[in-house]
């Protein structure tokens, strides 16, 4: 019902009651554009500090996201707006509480009909020109703001169904790929989008392959303009569901579903994961192998939590990208290469500068890994913090307590820590001048800006120091995340202005950790899982007992530690296979036991004679001609090599 006002009794009736008329509009104006104000500073507030971010229920946050809250904002003050007009019409006809109702009502009505662009100005118009005793600014104040609504209204509610058919489209797309492996990531980032791209562009079967990005709003879109063009291009699936709101089940029960909970905030993406375990646990089709989880999390919390989920048959792992960095930059790098030889024995001399989980992770992998028959590893370690080996002691306490220990059958390493450094002070350059020999050198401070300066004032001293020497220049790699920066810096290597190798590397940018090889690391868990059940009972055949096959797989899926620690002897065994060529059996028994003994160390284990994996006690973390025959034979690593695909098969301690 629309309800069309001229110049009737229904305006009179202000005088005759005394109403008046440019009051009642003036107030109606004041609170209409007061509404549309807040809402719209609300909205802009909630773009400028991304409290969306803080929300903690997605059903108690419906209206706060900018669009919305504009489209609250008009619809509001529409209703406010047109209040006078319906409730001049009922003048001297309903009682006063009644009148009130029936205007609100109609306000509200014809409201909707403006936002759906059936709304008449003929409405407002006849209220206008129906008083003699309004104002002439009255109405020309009204007759401008009510054209503002009158064009603006619509324009947000098209914005509305456009947003609708565009949810609505991808939701389509997504169901057409009933035959195609899914890959849906949890959120849209730098890192995010590096993955997507080595899932589209380095797969021979693109066809066979949709990314869906999860939690994709409109609001974000200005803010992250770039990647989001990157999305489309590739032609992934942009969803504003929550990744656990996804359907599932449309999809075929032979593909790959695989989830990549990437987000900036570690609790969210826990959270999100076990909500995620549990609903695919219940659903007998997405209970297997082919439905696979990968959660980005560092913390120890993170990894006791997974650790106690039920997973069912579902693949879970944890992304520690510190972990991941630091098994590609020993694959990659050629650290153990470039060592010297210094009275009889190779020696590898690395210097860390910056003690953070990446320096603490590099720092303990070549305590484990450099333990190689006529190998010896020296590391300085460089911190801003003044008593930076306690950081490492509490960590892994025996791992210093055997620092440069010479024991037959222990590992030895030679730490150097050098606290209380800053980076921008002469005292770094006169305490990297006091190293004899370095081999080569990580910078990882946390910031590419500072990680690159840092590493080209490391360069200028070292060739400085090593020049007048007549001193080969290391190698120095510096941790720098931009994929921009690394790929400019690849593009010619690094050059002085005289054309010269600068000898400075990156690492670490989100291109080459987030691609599908360094995320999942099939091929070294497929090796660590051959050393992990190395020791299962056999038969006279050499055939694995069934049961005791499928406890050990059972056990290497769902625990992080068994892949760790496989991993880590996989890692080993390549650099072994690779540098030492001639080496008696007994020989090689005993450095894998120093190995052993230096990752134990490294994970934090100290001996006791009892084991416990929550207390990190071992008593095997004794000199090797200690060990029982039993646990010696432990020791013995028996070798399969393919000098194509450096695989090997060997001895799980």
């Amino acid at each position: 019902m629309t309800i069309f006002v001229t110049k009737s009794e229904s305006y009179s009736n202000y005088e005759s009651e005394n109403v008046d008329i440019n009051v009642l509009c003036a107030t109606a104006l004041c609170i209409s554009i007061s509404i549309l104000v807040a809402f719209i500073v609300t909205g802009v507030l909630l773009h400028k500090f991304d409290l969306r971010g803080k929300r903690a229920k997605r059903k108690y946050n419906l209206f706060r996201t900018p669009f919305r809250l504009a489209i609250l904002g008009f619809f509001v003050a529409a209703v406010a707006m047109f209040y006078p007009i319906y409730y001049a019409a009922y003048l001297g006809t309903e009682s006063e509480s009644l009148r009130v109702v029936e205007s609100v009502l109609l306000s509200i009505h014809n409201t909707l009909r403006l936002f759906v662009l059936d709304g008449e100005f003929d409405v407002v118009y006849g209220m206008l020109i129906g008083s003699a005793t309004l104002s002439r600014s009255v109405r020309v104040i009204y007759t401008v703001y009510a054209s503002l609504i009158y064009i603006v209204a619509p324009m947000l509610a098209a914005g509305v169904v456009l947003s609708f058919f565009k949810e609505a489209s991808a939701i389509f797309r997504y169901t057409l790929h009933f035959r195609s492996d899914v890959y849906i990531i949890s959120e849209l980032n730098e890192q995010s989008i590096a993955l997507a791209e080595d899932i589209i562009t380095n797969n021979p079967n693109k066809e066979r392959r949709v990314v869906v990005f999860a939690d994709v709003y409109d609001k974000y879109e200005e803010e992250v303009y770039e990647l989001t063009a990157r999305a489309k291009k590739l032609g992934a699936i942009c969803m504003r569901n929550d990744l656990n709101e996804i359907g599932l089940k449309p999809h075929s029960r032979k593909i790959h579903r695989k989830f990549y909970l990437i987000g900036v905030n570690e609790d969210v993406n826990i959270k999100q994961a076990i909500r995620l375990i549990e609903r695919c646990r219940k659903v007998e089709k997405l209970n297997s192998p082919t439905t696979q989880i990968y959660v980005a999390a560092n913390s120890t919390e993170s990894e006791a939590l997974l650790n106690s989920v039920d997973f069912g048959e579902i693949k879970v792992r944890r992304l520690n990208e510190n972990r991941n960095l630091m098994l590609s930059t020993l694959l990659d790098c050629p650290i153990f290469e470039n060592a010297v030889e210094v009275k009889g024995q190779k020696e590898i001399s690395i210097v860390i500068v910056g003690l953070g989980a990446y320096g603490l992770e590099m720092l303990k992998a070549l305590c484990w890994c450099g333990q190689l028959p006529g190998y010896v590893v020296r590391i300085h370690a460089f911190d801003k913090e003044p008593n930076c080996e306690a950081k490492v002691r509490s960590i892994a306490p025996e791992l210093l307590k055997y620092n440069r220990m010479v024991m037959v059958g222990e590992p030895y390493y030679d730490l150097d820590f050098h606290g209380g450094i800053d980076v921008n002070s002469y005292e770094f350059l006169t305490e990297l001048s006091s190293i004899e020999r370095v081999t080569g050198a990580f910078v990882t401070l946390g910031n590419d800006e500072l990680n690159i300066e840092t590493a080209m004032k490391m360069r200028m001293q070292f060739g400085r120091d090593n020049i007048a020497a007549g001193k080969a220049i290391p190698p120095i790699w510096a941790v720098v995340y931009s994929t921009t920066k690394t790929q400019a810096a690849k593009q010619s290597g690094l050059k002085s202005i005289q054309g010269e190798d600068i000898g400075v590397g990156f690492l670490g940018d989100a291109a080459s950790r987030y691609t599908l090889k360094s995320l999942e690391c099939e091929d070294l868990e497929a090796l660590g899982l051959k050393s992990h059940k190395h020791w299962i009972k056999r038969d006279k055949d050499g055939n694995p007992d069934p049961e005791e096959n499928k406890a050990a797989e059972d056990k290497y899926n769902k625990y992080e530690y068994y892949r760790r620690a496989s991993i880590a002897e996989v890692i080993y065994l390549i650099f072994r296979t690779r540098l030492i060529k001639d080496c008696d059996a007994d020989t090689l028994m005993i450095y894998e036991h120093r190995r052993w003994s230096a990752f134990m160390r490294s994970e934090g284990y100290v001996y006791m004679p009892e084991r416990s994996d929550i207390a990190k006690t071992h008593p095997s973390l004794i000199p090797y001609a200690d060990l029982s025959e039993k646990e010696k034979a432990k020791d013995g690593i028996e070798t399969e090599h393919d000098d194509q695909k450096n695989t090997q098969v060997y001895a799980k301690k």
